[in-house]
């Protein structure tokens, strides 16, 4: 197995359309917690422990590589080591959502990709830009802006899969004997939008680029989700959102976040790329309002 995990607590790795757009939810009133208080985590490589790793590697429109871990893999070994993981109790149930305990994490879901083949196109100057992924999961948009050089904090509801999935892809992109400067370019924050906000807000963070994919699908936590856009972003900042077009039987959509981002009034939202392969997708740009 490729996988030792020492923490105290389709064949490319690639999720695609579930049920036409339905994401499967496991409905337990008991786990509809209250909202998770933001932690930040310490990247330790030591507790990794990688042998072997099964990798996957995604290659961009513009021939650069992002390297993460093979889910299959992850899960595998979680279900030997871990019974207790939410991420094992999702799996056995069918479910990639546990409202308020899991989202999800543990796959690459596909606008995630669509997102990091944008970001490559885009032929930006990365490096030293203070970059946040938020619902980060996998991490690939997030992992390919730290592969071109920018300082990244990465963000996901559960503590989990930051630890098993998003730090594991950060070690797999960062150069042999480069733990000391990783954790230096990298930030985990664990916890629900809301709880996060106040911590980062209390920290004074702003970013130069603010990137999500998949996170619009709740109406409920589309407002949520806004909140840390408007409020960490810098005022010349860009925002990226990579969502499917319509989450059907979710409630979700691209045209309901663009409608409540310009019933808020702080930021600009434009459609910049629409993908029509497959369940249509989309990428929306946001950015301040100018000043007058």
């Amino acid at each position: 197995m490729a996988f030792r995990f020492n923490f105290n607590q389709d064949d490319s790795g690639i999720a695609e359309e579930v049920n036409g757009g339905v994401v499967p939810v496991l409905e337990k009133k008991a786990e509809m917690l209250a909202v998770a208080e933001a932690v930040e985590l310490e990247y330790e490589e030591e507790k990794l422990q990688l042998e072997d790793v099964a990798m996957e590697t995604l290659t961009t429109s513009e021939g650069e590589e992002v390297k993460y871990c093979s889910a299959e893999d992850i899960q595998d070994r979680l279900n030997q080591e871990k019974t207790d993981s939410v991420i094992v109790r999702a799996n056995s149930s069918n479910s990639d959502l546990i409202p308020h305990v899991y989202e999800g994490g543990l796959k690459v879901w596909e606008c995630s990709v669509d997102l990091t083949h944008y970001l490559s196109g885009l032929k930006l100057a990365f490096r030293g830009l203070k970059v946040l992924e938020l619902g980060c999961g996998a991490g690939l948009p997030g992992l390919y802006t730290y592969c071109q050089g920018a300082l990244v904090d990465f963000q996901d509801y559960n503590k989990e899969v930051l630890q098993y999935v998003t730090m594991c892809n950060v070690f797999l992109n960062t150069p042999p004997d480069h733990g000391e400067w990783c954790r230096e370019r990298c930030g985990y924050y664990a916890g629900d939008w809301s709880m996060v906000l106040q911590l980062l807000n209390s920290r004074n963070k702003k970013y130069d680029l603010i990137l999500t994919s998949e996170t619009i699908y709740s109406l409920e936590s589309q407002q949520s989700l806004l909140s840390c856009l408007q409020e960490l972003i810098k005022d010349d900042g860009d925002i990226y959102v990579a969502a499917k077009t319509c989450y059907f039987g979710v409630g979700g959509s691209t045209q309901n976040f663009q409608d409540l981002v310009s019933k808020n009034a702080v930021l600009d939202v434009e459609v910049v790329k629409t993908f029509t392969d497959g369940v249509q997708r989309e990428i929306l740009h946001l950015k301040p309002k100018k000043r007058s």
